[in-house]
């Protein structure tokens, strides 16, 4: 009777015990809620006063470099609404930390706080939710998508633009969330504090002023094509808003103005403190591995498709595909520039709605503008060489369709143009694996980790990693010549046209339409 009444009273002590355990979980469950909604709603609108603060702000007027470069990395609509929304995720997070940080008086990692159901719940407040929702790949689709999803059907977003660049290895953060190093003055790594970035390259990159010496074996067209197909498979573009703050302006770092400091011994120190510099665009997260740490950790985002297929022709968009087509032609061709044209050959089309930010010719009339051109990569006005591949491979475009037309009369527009655009991508992929690569590794290197294609392989993730877009793949800054040379018909300089310094030949289209000879295809080949 006794052994009775005790396991009675164990039994509803347990009851009681759990009773208690489920209301304190569901009053966690509900105080999450009510942090998560308060805190998403005070990022929003941060946020988006921010976005609102930096479309007002914009200007046309190309004063600096600086702005131009801004100007080249702003993202196309779909990506900016996407980094939005990574920018309001991560945010909510962050401050959700300092809240709960400050309650329990001790310092929690965000993968410690919440659970991934809450997390989830995050996902879908600030927006990114759409872009990670699951995607069915038809078996029937015969061309590639023109934002790489289903490339790989087992795994659709593998590869696909507005994806985060893939990592090696776990990010490293001052905060162990978002923060880069050197964000904190004066913190220390190993009893040290960081050197100036500026610093180290100045000391570890330092470069002669004397003209660089002109290679016997390869052209200027092996740096250009190195910089043109890094523009076919990464673009990380710089978050497009600020928190009441120019980035061109400020030495605070203050998200997302991140600037370069100027040490005082520095030959720059004269005339400014620091140089300009914005953060890169945050992707969303992935929602099937919100259960590691790192996928909570700010990653930045790959606006275009990792693959060589040709997305600096076409876009990476559909939006941005149907503006750079001629949809009223039944030969299925890219639109071309209908003011100018190079001797009866097409130049880009140029940007539309309004002087763009481009340099205009000294002295040259208001009705003489020649506009930024426009292509499937916003960086095609960067350099004057990037220019002329982009015109080269509009031309090529509508070359071949033309020809595929008059062969197959009864296909119809749009299979002219798939078929042109699949012909033009394989010859992207000629171009980079038989012609570039092995001249930048080596025949042997490339022979041993290269070698010949042996078919599709769905269990190689194809992403552009974090560490090859903005470290290893621009080794090729450091073989940029400081004159860009414009060749006669023999090749020497030409007599009308002399060669110009590289930083002439910025956002300067007008040097392509009024200075079209030398021709196009010789602002590349030297």
């Amino acid at each position: 009777m006794t052994m009775r009444l005790t396991s009675v009273l164990m039994f509803c002590s347990l009851l009681c015990l759990s009773t208690r355990s489920s209301n304190s979980h569901e009053r966690k469950l509900m105080m999450s809620e009510s942090l998560i909604t308060s805190s998403f709603q005070e990022s929003f609108n941060t946020i988006n006063n921010a976005v609102n603060h930096s479309t007002h702000s914009k200007s046309c007027s190309p004063s600096s470099p600086e702005k131009m470069f801004v100007f080249s990395r702003q993202a196309a609509s779909e990506t900016q609404d996407i980094s939005k929304a990574a920018e309001i995720f991560h945010m909510t997070l962050r401050l959700l930390k300092e809240k709960t940080n400050k309650r329990h008086k001790r310092s929690l990692n965000v993968s410690d706080l919440f659970s991934v159901e809450e997390v989830k719940r995050m996902v879908n407040l600030s927006g990114c939710v759409g872009v990670s929702q699951p995607i069915t790949c038809t078996e029937d689709r015969k061309y590639r998508s023109i934002s790489g999803v289903c490339n790989n059907r087992q795994n659709p977003l593998w590869g696909a633009a507005n994806t985060a660049l893939t990592r090696w290895l776990p990010a490293e953060y001052e905060d162990d969330a978002t923060q880069p190093k050197g964000w904190n003055t004066g913190r220390q790594y190993n009893g040290f504090q960081l050197p100036l970035v500026r610093d180290v390259s100045v000391k570890v990159m330092h470069s002669s002023s004397a003209p660089v010496l002109k290679d016997h074996e390869y052209s200027q067209m092996l740096v250009d094509w190195g910089q043109y197909i890094d523009h076919d498979i990464s673009f990380t573009p710089q978050t497009a808003f600020s928190q009441g703050l120019n980035c061109l302006h400020t030495c605070r770092n203050h998200n997302p103005c991140f600037p370069i400091q100027i040490s005082r011994n520095d030959r720059l120190s004269g005339s400014k403190n620091c140089l300009p510099f914005s953060r890169s665009s945050p992707a969303c997260p992935d929602v099937h591995q919100l259960d590691s740490r790192h996928t909570l950790q700010r990653q930045q985002m790959n606006s275009v498709s990792s693959f060589i297929d040709a997305s600096t022709v076409y876009g990476h968009s559909e939006p941005l595909e149907k503006t750079l087509r001629n949809l009223s032609s039944t030969e299925g061709l890219l639109a071309v520039n209908r003011k100018y044209t190079d001797r009866g050959r097409a130049y880009l089309p140029s940007v539309t709605g309004g002087p763009s930010s481009c340099f205009q010719q000294p002295g040259s009339a208001e009705g003489d503008r020649v506009e930024c051109f426009v292509a499937g990569d916003t960086r095609v006005n960067e350099i004057l060489p990037l220019s002329a591949l982009h015109t080269l491979w509009v031309r090529e475009h509508n070359r071949v369709a033309e020809h595929l037309r008059r062969l197959n009369p009864h296909w119809r527009s749009e299979v002219v143009y798939q078929e042109t655009r699949k012909i033009i991508g394989a010859l992207h992929q000629i171009i980079t694996m038989r012609d570039y690569i092995p001249k930048i590794i080596g025949q042997e290197w490339f022979d041993k980790y290269l070698g010949e294609y042996e078919g599709y392989d769905a269990s190689l993730k194809p992403s552009v990693s974090n560490v090859f877009a903005s470290a290893a793949f621009r080794f090729g800054h450091a073989t940029i010549s400081a004159t860009l040379k414009r060749l006669n018909e023999s090749l020497q300089e030409h007599e009308r046209f002399s060669s110009v310094d590289l930083h002439q030949t910025f956002f300067s289209p007008w040097r392509l339409v009024r200075e079209a000879y030398p021709r196009t295809r010789r602002h590349v080949f030297d």
